[in-house]
């Protein structure tokens, strides 16, 4: 592929201590079916050898740069800057992209130009193996209500935006958790969104990760991040006690895997992909006996039929 003036999607990655994975991310993007795009780097102050293996994969349309620690959001923030695509997309330096991720992505942006962003549905990446995908589906609508009740309609990695939004609102610095969260709010608080169901993107699941090991700094962000969007809203702000009780069961709930893992079960059941949701089962049931009786909820949802899922979900 030759330099791109102006690529179709830019796709940035902000890499922090992604030795181990960093390769694999970067040929994920650069193997997709849709050629006109470019992938920016930046490496936040790593470590590790990440700066030295994405170096290898500079080309014309890909742009490797490296700086102090500041955090995800400010990192992003210079990749932004330099975006030229139509739309920006996000891929995390430990995740993969499907290979027609962009494809299907850019294009349903292009069918609805009133869009602000859309997102996909995706499966996760544990030990290396891929499991349970998780076809959410979220139209407009629902997605608006998710807004309103500030929540993500779905994962924000697998999110593509309009490049105009992304240099507009760009992502809070000072925030190092939940950045993703209050960037989504803001864009989506003015603009449409929807999520394909299809599963475009690979999560990887890191029990060390920050937001999942600091459960109380991770709630005092996500109080953070609310009570902006409320002050926008022109709405009461909330105590950390109020917040505590709406959401401290969701902050309890492992790691929320076994959450995952039911949803997964459930939605493929949904989409008469049985065999699917048994898989994501069998998967979860491994986790039994060092995260508790939850993991076992998917074969309930594998194993029923449809309807009696549906009535179960209402409980």
């Amino acid at each position: 592929m030759t330099g791109i003036s102006k690529p179709k999607v830019t796709v940035l990655m902000s890499a922090f201590n992604n030795e181990d994975y960093i390769e694999s991310a970067i040929e994920s993007v650069l193997n997709q079916t849709l050629r006109d795009f470019e992938l920016l780097i930046i490496d936040d102050g790593s470590t590790d050898k990440t700066f030295e293996l994405a170096c290898k994969y500079r080309a014309d349309h890909v742009q490797v740069l490296s700086q102090g620690n500041t955090g995800k959001a400010a990192a992003v923030n210079v990749l932004i800057e330099r975006a030229k695509g139509e739309y920006i997309t996000f891929q995390d330096a430990d995740d993969i992209s499907v290979p027609n991720r962009l494809e299907v992505l850019s294009n349903q942006m292009d069918r609805e130009p009133d869009l602000g962003m859309i997102f996909s549905g995706y499966s996760l990446i544990i030990e290396d193996k891929v499991c349970a995908p998780r076809r959410v589906e979220c139209n407009r609508d629902q997605c608006k209500y998710d807004i309103e009740n500030y929540t993500m309609p779905c994962l924000d990695p697998t999110m593509m935006v309009k490049t105009s939004l992304a240099k507009q609102y760009k992502f809070n610095p000072e925030l190092r958790i939940c950045e993703g969260l209050d960037f989504i709010l803001r864009i989506g608080e003015e603009y449409p969104m929807f999520v394909i169901p299809e599963p475009l993107y690979l999560y990887r699941f890191h029990y060390s990760s920050i937001t999942k090991t600091q459960l109380e700094k991770r709630s005092d962000y996500l109080l953070k991040v609310t009570n902006y969007a409320r002050r926008r809203r022109q709405k009461a702000l909330l105590t950390k006690n109020e917040f505590d009780y709406r959401i401290g069961q969701y902050l309890k709930d492992d790691n929320n895997l076994s959450g995952h893992f039911t949803d997964s079960a459930y939605l493929s059941v949904k989409n008469n992909r049985r065999k699917e949701a048994l898989e994501t089962a069998m998967t979860s049931l491994g986790y039994v006996l060092n995260g508790g009786v939850s993991f076992a909820k998917p074969l309930i949802y594998a194993c029923m039929p449809k309807i009696i899922n549906n009535i179960i979900r209402r409980l």
